[in-house]
């Protein structure tokens, strides 16, 4: 039992003595501490910046996935015997465009 108290007794003594060195450190840990501080500080706003950066691009995609659910999805079946065109006559894509945005407008 002594042993213990003895162990217990010793590291609260060193315990002590790390603290009073922690608060009052020599010099040329000092300069060491202020580089770990300004460190931590810049690793903390970068990474403060990244999760905001982050945040608005979910909340660009959810937007973006938002406006995409309310536009009118054309069907990919052909509509007459030309294939991929959606019912068009000729296969210009400029065509399949043009009644697209005629489609969204009126």
């Amino acid at each position: 039992m002594t042993n213990k108290r003895a162990a217990r007794g010793a590291m609260t003594k060193k315990g002590k003595a790390f603290d009073d060195w922690a608060r009052n450190p020599p010099a040329k840990y000092k300069a060491i501490f202020k580089e770990i501080e300004k460190a931590d500080k810049s690793s903390n706003r970068h990474s403060r910046q990244s999760k905001s950066a982050l945040r608005n691009l979910k909340r660009n995609v959810d937007a973006f996935d938002r406006e995409l659910k309310r536009l009118p999805i054309p069907s990919n079946k052909p509509r007459s015997g030309i294939r991929g065109t959606g019912g068009l006559k000729g296969s210009k894509p400029s065509n399949y465009i043009r009644k697209f945005k005629r489609k969204r407008k009126g």
